[in-house]
């Protein structure tokens, strides 16, 4: 394995909130009344009506060949992500991208209170903070809040970016000693004014933006 690359689901691989209706409706059909209770607290009340302005589901641009290259590479991918697992399930699997993930870490088990968790995602793939990265768009929502030292690539409006720039970038920064040698090298290196839209971080709230 060349490196563990975890990914949020919603505005950074695509846009998929609009499921949410869909399952909470299977849900309710079903008569599965806890998992709709679970599902109706993170969407809202359980008599959900959809909003007509609401943005359409869509893919981030270049995100399927992305994903492949990145795999091709050596890295194991998987979704780490604030959502359920059935609705992130759900996104990935109707718009062909669940092959890309070896595996998808819901709410259920990377949430705990104020942020993600990210040692089980470690245990399970035998990887260290420094083999690891996190890609997201909100540093609040998706860094680290257990494991110190994991290097993530912040883009709070990569849904409008295109995924093409993210592999280049990813390989650059794995090195033999993991990513955090390479974080290193890429902070000695790149002027602050060539750090965006591309921000990186580390998980110890440290940032690099120059702000």
């Amino acid at each position: 394995m060349r490196g563990l690359i975890c990914w949020d689901l919603d505005e950074t691989i695509g846009y998929f909130r609009p499921l949410g209706d869909e399952i909470v409706a299977e849900l309710r059909a079903s008569q599965e009344g806890l998992l709709r209770r679970l599902w109706s607290r993170l969407v809202g009340p359980s008599e959900v009506v959809p909003d007509p302005d609401a943005p359409p589901i869509r893919l981030r641009a270049g995100i399927d060949a992305a994903l492949t290259r990145l795999g091709e590479a050596g890295f194991v991918q998987v979704v780490t992500t604030g959502s359920f697992e059935i609705y992130a399930n759900r996104a990935l699997e109707r718009y062909g991208l669940r092959r890309h993930f070896a595996d998808v870490f819901g709410r259920e088990r990377v949430w705990e209170g104020r942020g993600k968790v990210y040692r089980d995602v470690l245990a399970q793939f035998e990887a260290t903070p420094e083999q690891t990265l996190i890609l997201g768009d909100s540093f609040e929502r998706d860094r680290s809040i257990d494991e110190p030292g994991i290097v993530m690539i912040c883009q709070p409006d990569g849904l409008d970016q295109p995924a093409s720039a993210l592999p280049p970038l990813i390989e650059a920064l794995s090195e033999p000693d993991g990513f955090r040698a390479g974080f290193d090298r890429w902070l000695t290196e790149t002027p602050v004014s060539q750090r965006w839209p591309v921000v990186l971080m580390m998980s110890e709230a440290f940032d690099v933006t120059g702000a």
